[in-house]
């Protein structure tokens, strides 16, 4: 039963639904990525966890939207930005 399966994984890095009990897929693999580029780039996570309870944390991580720069670096192609 996949409800049996606990979560594993580093929280900011785990794609939103795996969190919800799905399966891993290749698009969770590329979340993952993405997070990790998007790190890599800008020094930073692309979405804070914040949040008094693991319940809020994990809450904010299924519905925040990626957090871009509001003024896009100029060192960094802004065709990069479609990539993350």
């Amino acid at each position: 039963n996949q409800d049996d399966k606990p979560i594993s994984g580093t929280p900011n890095y785990l794609a939103p639904e795996l969190l919800s009990g799905s399966a891993n897929s290749p698009q969770s693999d590329m979340y993952s990525l993405g997070v990790t580029l998007f790190e890599l780039t800008f020094n930073r996570l692309p979405i804070q966890l914040t949040g008094e309870s693991l319940a809020e944390k994990l809450e904010k991580h299924q519905t925040a939207e990626v957090d871009f720069p509001t003024q896009w670096p100029p060192s960094v192609p802004l065709g990069w930005k479609t990539l993350l």
